[in-house]
This record gives structure tokens, sequence and C-alpha cells, in this order.
């Protein structure tokens, strides 16, 4: 019995296919069954169960001497089971039969039974297939999965081997065996080269595959290089075919050489940074280094480490050592104008998103004029063929988790995009599951980790009742090892000596088109008041309404119609919430910023939806209640987000907090560097903090953004915490420079405008004013304006006071106060949009005039 069980296990016919903790599957191939024999043994203390029960003592001496020969893994795991390769082969075996078998492909059969045979799929692909064992059903196929999947099969095969078989009547082969002597990869043998042929050889064949094999059936790879000459001249023989795979791997090995080989030649020195507008910190050049001389990287620092600036950079020497012409960036939408604002803020590149109609997108891939090209992943799945005809040196892939699974049509267009190197920049290259990182490197790399079937079962544990569930994970170290070649990521906590204690992002973000149309729409019809010689009070007071409607829609529609909500902003909030900081799993504690309460509106929206905990501050909420607030969201894990309207801006200590999010910038820069001074304090919990401004692209923003509309900044003096000033000035200098330089920007752009307004006048009487709240008297003073210059910054003529009127001292202060109260809602409006906060005039006493100094004083309840 004993020895029968030796028999059986020294001739590999008994398989552990899978185990758990306390139960092995064994698979038994007897000569004298037709089938294989399935059994499950159980341990029970020291009780051994199997199942079936009735089977021969032999098969079961044969299944205890495999386990006590140290056949079995020494994992003991309770969450699942584990294939061991054997068992996962079988398993990948069945599914390509599987597949085979409902597969519709048509067939052209050579001369010979092995091949060559011709086999094109429902996609009208063609395929070279020739056939090695029928009994096992391998043979080669020109196809990305015969390259990769270390079986020598495919489904692709598998269906030509049954169609052969199976054909009535049977083909009449001119011969039976193969027509030519095939040098090729062995990819059961790890894509060794050898050779394959069925039939008798010649003596002459013989010999020359003696040259090449000697005694040997396999090559390593060093051995295939010191015989390349010979394997060359077999390319001219008629009787030998062979495989462009072999030449694939050479080359590849020849790169690589010669990468590690630049690498340590130049990365000795240092590096030369001065094309980059910044800069870097040292970690950063480490990542730049790391990535420089591979074909294949990625650079998964954690989120606000300046992954961007080091693509950036790395792109630009690619340039200079490989002599690179054309690096393709594909990222999320909602981002590509940031790619092109980072690129040209920091380098002398010239940058294009791709963008609009396909034959406009065709031409800018095509252009020359530009180094960088920025386009969306969606984007890529409409211009694969056109981006594999420009045939770009350099991929970078940002956010690359689009591309997690490898079963979409995203994935698969991006994997199979032609490439000399390529780059993937993330923070999270695994969200969910371990294959989300498979996925990614196939992009980079389609040897590396392939086949699935051999990273499932060096790394997966699978659920017992469900085929394709993975309960968890293991051996993890091993494929740590693996990848350390590939994969760069620091975390903040690494590199804190480095860092500044802040770091600020801009975000840049295309307008949705409807909110292009009623952004445009506003700005056209300012551009009409602003363009005339002389403004009404009423003007002025549309010129507020305007700049802010402008800024309102850039935060969405809803705040315009209160019915649509077509937003940019909210989708890139979502993509930096759960993307990028995965809020949900980490413990971060963010603010965002808000001057309105709809846009708060539409962010809680945004956190229900994804089950994000929050709490929410406004001028409605008393003084009494705000440190409930406060200690909610420091105290509770679950509340992961503080939002605020401008009361938050103020008087507040968030030091708990590690992240800031301005939804919108605010006019003054001194009362954004308000909102930051809620967390950056002394007390401050985190060490470093993170601070991301959403602005709008081709917006009113971005002029806020440029500082351009308050150069002359109105308002320092009240919003400077260490100030106790209480007088604005209102004069000449402050307001003529406010116009000059919204007519500046405004009317310069009138053009760029006026052709979607022609699209969309409807749109540009839509006019809601802001909202906020209350409480607080605050005092302004307003020096007498000089008479002829006030003119010039828009009362009319018939308020003109001009020295040699012919008016009383009480006429002209009646006449001043007329004026001033008129002005009122100009001055509230550029007051509102620079703090945020709203003024009203008191009862009585609102405006006093000193005769003897011509000094206008105007009080003002200032509601918070």
């Amino acid at each position: 019995m004993i020895s029968t069980a030796i028999q059986i296990l020294n001739a590999d016919a008994i398989v552990l296919t899978w185990y758990l903790h306390d139960l092995l599957h064994f698979v038994i191939h007897d000569d004298e069954t037709k089938d294989p024999i399935e059994i499950d043994i159980q341990f029970e203390g020291n009780e051994i169960v199997c199942i079936p029960e009735i089977m021969t003592s032999e098969y079961l001496a044969a299944c205890m001497l495999y386990q006590r020969l140290g056949h079995l893994p020494q994992e003991e795991l309770e969450m699942g089971k584990i294939y061991t390769r054997e068992g996962m082969i079988k398993r990948v075996l069945e599914e390509r039969q599987e597949r085979a078998n409902k597969a519709q492909y048509r067939v052209k059969l050579g001369s010979y039974k092995y091949g060559p045979h011709l086999l094109i799929d429902e996609k009208n692909i063609t395929y070279d297939v020739t056939i090695w064992d029928f009994e096992k059903k391998q043979g080669y196929i020109s196809n990305i999965d015969w390259q990769t999947n270390k079986l020598a099969t495919t489904k692709h095969i598998i269906f030509l081997v049954d169609y052969i078989n199976h054909k009535t009547p049977p083909f009449r082969f001119r011969g039976q065996g193969s027509q030519f002597i095939e040098i090729t990869l062995d990819p059961i043998r790890n894509y060794k080269l050898t050779w394959k042929h069925q039939g008798k050889l010649s003596e002459a064949r013989k010999r020359i595959l003696f040259s090449i094999f000697g005694n040997e059936t396999h090559l390593d790879l060093n051995e295939v290089i010191s015989k390349l000459d010979e394997i060359r001249r077999l390319e001219s023989e008629s009787d030998f075919l062979v495989r462009q795979e072999i030449f694939n791997k050479i080359e590849e090995y020849y790169d690589r050489t010669f990468l590690q080989k630049m690498s340590i030649e130049l990365l000795a020195g240092q590096q030369d940074y001065s094309f980059i507008n910044a800069s870097l910190y040292p970690y950063q050049k480490k990542g730049i280094e790391f990535c420089l001389f591979k074909k294949a990287a990625i650079l998964a620092d954690e989120m606000g480490l300046g992954k961007t600036i080091q693509a950036i950079s790395i792109a630009i020497l690619k340039r200079k050592y490989f002599s690179f012409q054309r690096t393709l960036i594909i990222c999320p939408s909602s981002v590509k104008y940031q790619w092109k604002n980072e690129i040209e803020k920091f380098t002398n590149e010239k940058a294009v998103v791709i963008d609009g109609p396909r034959s406009k997108r065709k031409y800018e891939y095509f252009s020359t004029e530009y180094f960088f090209y920025i386009t969306n992943y969606e984007t890529v799945i409409r211009d694969k063929s056109i981006i594999n005809a420009v045939n770009f040196d350099f991929i970078i892939l940002d956010e690359a988790q689009r591309i997690k699974n490898y079963e979409t049509k995203t994935s698969q267009s991006i994997t199979t995009l032609n490439k000399k190197h390529g780059l993937i920049i993330t923070g999270t290259p695994i969200e969910n599951k371990l294959v989300d990182l498979y996925s990614i490197v196939l992009f980079l790399d389609k040897y590396m980790i392939t086949p699935l079937w051999e990273f499932s079962y060096k790394h997966c544990i699978f659920d017992t009742s469900s085929k394709n569930r993975i309960n968890g994970y293991y051996n993890l170290q091993e494929l740590r090892d693996n990848l350390k070649d590939l994969i760069l990521r620091r975390e903040k906590r690494e590199v804190l000596k480095d860092l500044p204690s802040l770091t600020q992002q801009d975000i840049y973000i295309k307008l949705h088109q409807e909110q292009s149309y009623l952004h445009n729409g506003f700005a056209s019809r300012l551009a009409m008041i602003l363009s005339k010689p002389f403004k009404t009070p009423y003007d002025y007071d549309q010129i507020i309404r305007l700049l802010t409607n402008m800024r309102r829609v850039c935060n969405s529609t809803y705040l315009i119609d209160r019915v649509s909500n077509f937003s940019s902003k909210l989708g890139e909030l979502e993509h930096i919430l759960i993307d990028q900081l995965n809020i949900g799993n980490n413990n971060l504690k963010v603010i965002i910023f808000s001057e309105w309460l709809e846009s708060l509106m539409l962010i809680e929206n945004l956190l229900t939806h994804h089950k994000i905990g929050y709490t929410k501050l406004t001028g409605k909420v008393s003084a009494k209640n705000r440190n409930a607030l406060i200690t909610e969201f420091e105290k509770n894990p679950g509340c992961k987000v503080f939002l605020s309207t401008e009361a938050g801006g103020a008087g507040l200590n968030l030091q708990v907090a590690d992240t800031l999010i301005n939804f919108e910038i605010p006019w003054n820069p001194a009362k954004k560097n308000q909102r930051i001074g809620r967390i950056d304090r002394l007390g401050q919990r985190a060490k470093k903090l993170h601070v991301f401004n959403l602005i709008c692209n081709d917006s009113i923003e971005m002029d806020i953004s440029a500082g351009l509309l308050l150069k002359q900044s109105l308002f320092d003096s009240v919003l400077n915490e260490s100030s106790d000033t209480e007088i604005v000035d209102f004069s000449k200098q402050g307001r003529a420079q406010f116009i000059k330089n919204l007519e500046e920007i405004i009317l310069s752009k009138e053009k760029q405008y006026e052709e979607e307004i022609l699209i969309n006048d409807r749109m540009v009487n839509l006019e809601i004013s802001s909202t906020d709240e209350n409480e607080d008297e605050v005092v302004f003073s307003h020096p007498q304006a000089d008479h002829e210059d006030e003119r010039t910054t828009g009362s009319t003529p018939e308020h003109d006071i001009k020295e040699g009127d012919s008016v009383s001292g009480t006429e002209k202060y009646e006449k001043m106060e007329e004026v001033m109260n008129k002005g009122m809602a100009f001055l509230a409006g550029m007051f509102e949009m620079a703090t945020g906060q709203q003024m009203e005039s008191l009862e009585g006493n609102s405006i006093k005039v000193d005769k003897e100094t011509g000094e206008i004083t105007m009080k003002f309840k200032l509601k918070l």
C-alpha cells in the first residue's frame, strides 16, 4: 500500500489544488479511472475525515505522505482558501475552455495539421496560430495573452484544437506534422528559448538545432544573446520560423542594461534643475532621479508632496537624455488646466490641452509646437487610434486609479497605448483591492507581475463559497520586494524636515459649459456699463451685482437660478475628498470655506451622498452654540469636515484641522489669510497644513487670484487682526483704481465673450445678490473727494460739485449728503466683495461733514 502511494506521489498523480486551516483539497489522476478523483481531507483533532468516505487506502496514504513530505504551505489561514500553483492552473484552464466553447471564431486551416493556421475573432482581428500539442491544447498565437500567461495556450488555441478535432468531415491536411521548425519562447518554462516541431527531422536540421541548443531543449536569456547571430541566420532558412517575441525580449534586456548604466554614470553627478522655476526639496529630487532612468515607474507619494512638479521635471530631463519630443499627460478632466498652468508656471515649456471636436483634437495631437500634450481618460477611449499614430515618447498617468479595473474599456484603451517610457503618479495605487495595483502595473510593464492567475495564487485568499470573491491577502512582503524598483512612495511624516509648515495648492478648473454661458453673459453686460463715459449710482449698483454673480456662478449655476446645478467645482471637490484625500479611510480633519450658504448646501449634499460626517457654522449660529460645533469637529472621529461661511473666518480656533479648502477665493488676500489663520496658529496639532484654492479658469476668479482687481487693498486696515483702525479709505485713489483695473480686465475680454453671448443671450439678465448674516457695528470714514476727480470715478453731471457753483454752504452739505447716500450701495457692495460681510446705514447721523476740514464721516451697521 505504501509503495503504491509513493508511486502515485512520485508520478505527480496527486495535486493539492487549495487548502484551508484544517481542510485539504486534492485531485488524484489515476490511470485506471477515466476522470480525476477529487478528495477533501478534514483534520478534526487526531481524527481524519475523508470526503467522499469511500476511497482506497493507497489514495489516503498518498495524501498523508504529500502533507508529511512538506508539500503544503505552512500558513494557517481562517479567512478562506489558498490555491496552489497546480490548482490555480487547473482553474484558469477550465475557465479558458468555457470561453472557447462560447466563442464565435472563423478559421482558415493551413496545409499542415500543426499549422500555421489563421483564426479571426469577433472583432475581425486575425491571429497566426500553430499547435504544439493536441492533447494539452498548447501552441503559439500572436497576442499579448500568450506572451504573458505562462500557459502556452489561450482560448483561441483551445478553440482551434477543438475545431480541428471535431470538424466534420475531417480536414485532409497535406502533412500530418509541422510545416516549419519553430524557434520560439516557451511560456511553460518562463519564456526560455526553445524549438517546436512535430514529425521527422532531417540530419541537416538536427545539426542546426544542435549548434544552438546543444543537448539542451531550453536556453536562458544570456545564452540566447550569445547565440544571437546563429538565430538571426535562421530567419533566412525556409525550414525555420523564428518568432519576433525572441528579439523583443533581447531588445528589452539591452534597454534595461543601457538604462542601468546611464543611471550609474549620470546620477553620480549633480543634476541641473535650473529649468524649474522653483526650489525643489531634497525628497523631490530623489523622486525625479528614481524615475528618470526607468522605462516604467510609479511615483506614489502621499497627497501634497508635489508629485506634479516631479513628473514635469522627469519629462524634461528625459528629453535631455533620450531626445524625447512629445509627452502625453492623461489625467481626470477636472485637472487638465491645472496641469497646463503648473507646466507654464514652473517651466518655460508650452503645453496644450486637447479639447473640442475630433478634427481639432487630431490637429492638436499632431502639432509639433508643444512638448506637453494634456488629455483626459474619457477622450483617450475615442482618440486611441490617433494617439498611437502620433506615437508619444513618454506617457504620464495622473490619478491612475481610473484604470484600476483591468476589464474596463478605459483600462484596456490606456494599457494598449504605444509609448517608449511610462510614469504613473498617484497617491492611492491601491484603493480597495490588491488587484488595483495589478491593473496599474499592467500599463507600465505587461510582464512584471503577469499573469493574473499567478499573482492571485501567490497573494490572494479566496472565499470558500464564492469563486471570485477575495477575502484577504498574504505573502505581501514578496510582492513588495518584487516591486521595489518600480514604486516609490513617501509619506509626509517621512519628509517633514523638508516641507514648509504650510503648503498652498491652486486647483484650476474648467467651467461647465452652462456656467461659462452665464459667466460670460454677466461679463458682457458689465463691459457695457464700464464703457459708459459717465456712471450713475444705479450703474455702480449693477457693477457690484454683476461682479458678484460672476463669482457665484463659478460655484454653481444653482446660485443663479436656484434650479439647475452645473458645477465643475463640486466635481473637483469630490475628487479631492474621495480620490486624493481618501477622507473616508483616513484620519483627516478638513475645513471648507464658502461665502455663500447655497454653496454650503450643495457641499452638504455631496458629503451626505458619500456618508462623510460634517458640521456647519454660519452667521445664524449663535455665539453660545459655536463651541459645541467646534467640540463636535474636534472630538468626534466620524466628523471629518467643518463647513463654514465667513462667520468662521474670525474668532475661532480650529487647530485640529490639517486641510483647508477654499471653495472660492475671497476678493481680498487678507481674508484668505484670515481663513488659514483659523488652523495655522500656535497650538496647531498637525505639523503640516495643506490649503486647496479652487479657481475656475477663464473666469473672474483668475483675475482675483492674480490680484488684479484689488492691487490697492481697500480693506487691509479693517481685516488685519493686529489693527484697531476703524477708518477705510473710499476716496478717489481707492475707488478710481478699482474701476480702472476692472475696466482693463473686463473690456479686454469683451471680444472673447462676444461669440458665446450671442448663443446664450437669454442668460445675461439673471441677477441675484449675495446673502449672509448679522450683528456688529463698525464706523467708516470717507474724506471728501477732489471734485474734478470725483467725475472721473463715476458721479453723474447732475451730482458734480464744482468750485464756482452758486450753492450755499447748506445746499452744498445737502448736495453732498445726497451724493453719498446714493453711493451707499456701491460702497457696501465693495465692502461685501472684500470681506464677505454686509453693512447698512444707521438711523440718524449716518453722514457727518466737518465744515472746517471738509471730511465726511459715514457710520454703518456691519452684520456678521
